[in-house]
């Protein structure tokens, strides 16, 4: 019964209002048809809702994205325990798409917390466990993800994440040419090139000791020509033209098209 309520708070409190006795036909219907697997039934009849009211929409299995102002892909994700079980965690990051990228992946990568933990894991063995672990993540959610999703909406917002991350002398692995060209592509897309040339040519100098230090790292020389690239249409003024390009090739590759418009 304790659940009960608790679950009644939470859907008062996310939809506006329902009265005891419909979320009692609701949670009903609910219950014949929801998946049989309790993290999936979790997340459609909580977590998504909330999503969605943000202008998330489905991205993967067990993923969320949309983009925002044209220019950040914002994505938050449920990731399984890779041991077995049903332990599960709550990833987000924001990724400037007028960067090109071929995946997806972050230097803002970051991790709903638990408990004393800011590497937060919840269980999901059964739908009781997995239903009160969802509410929780549903709190976190709307008070520490959504928050962060709002200020780095924007190339600029997103930026100066970036610089805080970089600075940071406790966040080494952030100080890295990744990061550098990121940083620069925002201040383009901001429409500010002129702050962009002192963490581009960072870039362009980490990525070539990354490639001198193990020549494996080809990666280092693509991302290396790409930030030469940038600082060249800078200065002839085609900076514009070759961020639009860069945006539309992420969209495909990342198959942005589902989440955005």
């Amino acid at each position: 019964m304790a659940r009960d309520a608790e679950l009644l708070q939470y859907r008062l409190a996310t939809t506006g209002g329902y009265s005891e006795a419909l979320w009692e036909r609701i949670s009903s219907k609910s219950k014949m048809v929801r998946s049989k697997d309790p993290l999936t039934a979790a997340t459609t009849s909580f977590w998504a809702p909330l999503l969605r009211k943000q202008g998330f929409r489905k991205y993967t299995r067990r993923s969320f994205g949309r983009v925002t102002n044209d220019c950040v892909f914002q994505y938050i994700d449920l990731q399984l325990s890779a041991f077995g079980g049903k332990m599960f965690t709550v990833n987000y990051a924001s990724i400037l798409i007028t960067r090109l990228h071929e995946h997806v992946g972050s230097m803002t990568f970051r991790r709903l917390p638990h408990g004393l933990s800011l590497d937060g894991w919840w269980d999901a063995r059964t739908h009781e466990e997995a239903d009160e672990s969802m509410l929780d993540i549903c709190d976190k959610t709307r008070n520490i993800a959504l928050p962060w999703f709002e200020s780095t909406s924007t190339a600029l917002g997103l930026a100066r994440e970036l610089v805080i991350l970089t600075e940071d002398r406790n966040l080494t692995q952030y100080r890295n040419p990744n990061s550098l060209f990121e940083m620069g592509c925002c201040y383009v897309t901001a429409g500010d090139p002129t702050a962009a040339t002192a963490p581009l040519q960072e870039a362009i100098r980490g990525f070539q000791q990354a490639y001198d230090e193990m020549t494996e790292r080809t990666w280092a020389l693509r991302e290396s020509s790409l930030a030469e690239q940038l600082l060249a249409a800078i200065a002839n003024g085609s900076h514009a033209s070759l961020l639009q390009s860069w945006r539309d090739q992420t969209i495909v590759n990342l198959k942005l098209a589902k989440v955005s418009g």
